[in-house]
């Protein structure tokens, strides 16, 4: 009797686990498809345009819900308000990531720091380029 129930545990158990993406082409057939899709970066493993950079965090993960898709690029972005960034204590900010995922696996992110109230950069955008599978894992 137990195994009547436990077999059908485990096949919804499987539908509910995210598969890893490897590669632009998986991406973009995940999201052709309608599939939500989730971007993990770990910065540690990125490279960056910032020349002194104060940690904001050390892993950030993002679910896209606008998505534009080309033949040789993915992009998505999303804008935030926090009091959190520490380059601006206590202050309301607006924070704005551009991802951008080219058909050679690179992870092109671009942050911008915006005063709440004008919307006008605090600060030159800072980039970090990643690879997907080296500092990027992607599920669906």
């Amino acid at each position: 009797m137990k195994r009547i129930f436990l077999l059908p545990a485990l096949f919804l158990m499987g539908n509910c686990l995210a598969d890893e993406l490897h590669n632009f082409s998986e991406m973009k057939s995940a999201i052709v498809l309608g599939k939500s899709v989730r971007i993990v970066i770990d910065f540690s493993s990125c490279t960056t345009s910032a020349k002194t950079l104060t940690p904001i965090m050390t892993v950030a993960a993002f679910t896209p819900n606008e998505i534009g898709v080309t033949d040789d690029h993915i992009a998505a972005s999303l804008t935030h308000l926090t009091m959190n960034n520490p380059a601006y204590k206590d202050q309301p900010v607006y924070e704005h990531a551009r991802y951008t995922i080219t058909n050679n696996n690179d992870v092109i992110l671009t942050h911008y720091a915006m005063d709440a109230a004008t919307y006008k950069l605090k600060a030159e955008p800072v980039t970090f380029n990643c690879k997907i599978d080296s500092g990027v894992k992607i599920y669906d």
